[in-house]
């Protein structure tokens, strides 16, 4: 006769002590397999943001050096808001990284800002032809030097008079932000005054999204610089959204920033 095998089921003790290995097993386990997958997450975020790095510092600077890259960079963001004119010159010395755009030398930390801004007004069917970008001490030394001398054979007035009227128009060499290579000229075709056009319509309204703003409007400027249709500021793209939700000027803006 054959005898039946029944299994002895385990009890309650075995089973709770079975449960505490089993899971003591897995924290073993996670407590591996966490730190491995972290360290290679990590791995990979700084080895994508190294190279990142890398084509950042090759395009603004040309150098592959961190030191070189972090320097230049340093001084570009410093320049974003940094006012120049009578009572803050800026260093006869200074030159910015510099990139030409179509052909007009301008601050390399706005060229690609600036070449979108412009392709994208063609494509809107808006013509915008970039006159002036960056001038150094030198020139706009010469610049303003012969400004002084045409309007003071053409007005007959002193030197005192010639310069307190040029100076609203042309600033002297060190006083001009055309030296930071961040402020550029446009205009467009025809002979009519450049704010009367749809070219000065479109710059307004799309102007900020690349990082621009009118440097000098309407109303007077704390530098003295008259009111200028056509020379427009690099700030960079927050700045400039934040300027236009503020409404505020660039002088404005600068100053407020600079207790922030």
């Amino acid at each position: 006769m054959n005898k039946k095998h029944y299994k002895v089921p385990r009890g309650q003790f075995e089973e709770e002590q079975l449960r505490e290995e089993r899971h003591d097993q897995n924290l073993k386990a996670i407590m591996i397999i966490l730190p491995i997958v972290m360290t290679a997450v990590l791995l990979v975020g700084l080895f994508f943001g190294y190279k990142s790095y890398l084509k950042t510092a090759v395009l603004y600077t040309g150098a592959t050096t961190s030191e070189a890259y972090l320097e230049t960079a340093a001084k570009e963001d410093e320049m974003l808001l940094s006012v120049v004119n009578s009572a803050s010159a800026i260093d006869p010395s200074y030159v910015p990284q510099l990139k030409e755009v179509k052909g007009v030398p301008v601050a390399a930390c706005a060229a690609e800002s600036l070449e979108k801004m412009l392709s994208a007004a063609e494509a809107d069917g808006v013509v915008l032809w970039l006159e002036d970008g960056y001038i150094s001490y030198e020139e706009q030394k010469e610049r303003f030097e012969s400004a002084m001398t045409e309007y003071k054979k053409s007005a007959k007035v002193s030197t005192v008079r010639a310069e307190s009227y040029i100076r609203k128009k042309i600033p002297k060499a060190g006083e001009s932000e055309q030296q930071t290579g961040l402020l550029v000229y446009i205009t467009t075709e025809g002979n009519i005054k450049f704010d009367q056009t749809p070219a000065f319509s479109w710059m307004m309204k799309n102007a900020s999204d690349y990082g621009f703003v009118l440097r000098y409007p309407e109303y007077e400027n704390p530098g003295g610089i008259s009111y200028s249709p056509y020379l427009f500021r690099y700030v960079g793209e927050k700045n400039a959204y934040f300027m236009r939700a503020y409404n505020m000027s660039f002088d404005e803006y600068a100053d407020y920033m600079s207790y922030h």
